[in-house]
């Protein structure tokens, strides 16, 4: 980690302060203990526009919700809208959600992982079991999501096609720290 703050050093502590602040805090600044524990966050690789939903409405178990293809990098994705069972849609904060002193998701993200299944998701046989809407409404994309490529332990081409790459149990707990 670099000693001292230099704005074009993109691994620089991040303070906000004004540079006097900045050089006269150098002597007492160390690493952070929550440097290690610090993450991404998730990565559908290339299908948000199938992942990522707007929700409608709730109608018992389950959600009324339509695919958001706009925020997708793939151009062959539609916009499809069904049901799914609400366990299998978390909360998507995004960048643009969060402003000082309030995070407000907008969005739902279909989730085919949960604390059993953290790196590599549910099979679509589990997933049929537990979630038969909710793989039901992801079915329709199976071909554009098994032919996302592969990236170090990320692969759809095989049963983990339901699979969102970087879900870890940070990604899963109930309570998160955003800055």
């Amino acid at each position: 980690m670099p000693n001292q703050f230099d704005p074009n050093d993109g691994a620089s502590p991040l303070l906000i302060m004004p540079r006097a602040g900045l050089e006269t805090s150098l002597a007492i600044r160390r690493r952070s203990p929550y440097l290690d524990s610090i993450r991404k966050g998730i990565d559908t690789r290339g299908a948000n526009g199938i992942f990522f939903l707007d929700i409608a409405d709730k109608e018992g178990e389950l959600l009324r919700v339509s695919n958001r293809p706009e925020n997708g990098r793939r151009h062959d994705v539609w916009q499809a809208e069904g049901f799914v069972e609400s366990e299998a849609v978390k909360k998507l904060l995004r960048g643009e959600d969060v402003s000082p002193g309030e995070a407000r998701p907008r969005l739902g993200l279909l989730l085919f992982h949960d604390d059993e299944h953290v790196s590599y998701p549910l099979t679509s046989s589990e997933a049929k079991e537990i979630f038969p809407q909710s793989m039901e409404f992801v079915s329709q994309f199976e071909e554009i999501l098994r032919s996302r490529h592969k990236f170090r332990n990320f692969d759809p081409t095989g049963e983990h096609w339901l699979g969102i790459y970087s879900v870890t149990t940070a990604a899963l707990a109930r309570h998160k720290v955003v800055i």
